[in-house]
């Protein structure tokens, strides 16, 4: 064994339960907290049929899925408000003058500029 690798070994660490079962075991940790134990959690205390939402899992589970939602809400109208190519030039919220110029070099749609900023 190396020296100086290993975490530090508490043979007497305290185990909390949030129903206030508290016991001691051997862990790396000095302090365990955990949500459920033998003497709460259904299977052992015979009442399966009970939903047991420690903590608002199951709020926590809702806040999510509708931040996932505003997210795809979101990317969907980013994507319906891009510029597309085939939109005329007299749309955009450019100047009178800059359309006029664009219009007369024969430039009429957003397809056009950028295929003359490709070539340079």
């Amino acid at each position: 064994m190396k020296n100086g690798i290993h975490p530090t070994f508490f043979p007497d660490a305290v185990v909390t339960c949030a129903c206030g079962n508290t016991w001691t075991t051997g862990s790396t940790k000095k302090v365990i907290r955990t949500e459920v134990c033998s003497k709460c959690h259904p299977f052992f205390t015979g009442q399966q049929s009970r939903l047991l939402d420690v903590e608002g899992q199951v709020d926590r589970f809702y806040r999510k899925l509708q931040a996932r939602q505003s997210y795809v809400d979101q990317k969907k109208v980013r994507g319906d408000s891009r510029t597309s190519i085939d939109k005329p030039v007299s749309e955009l919220e450019i100047g009178s003058r800059a359309i006029t110029a664009l219009e007369k070099a024969g430039v009429t749609n957003v397809g056009q500029i950028i295929e003359k900023l490709g070539q340079g």
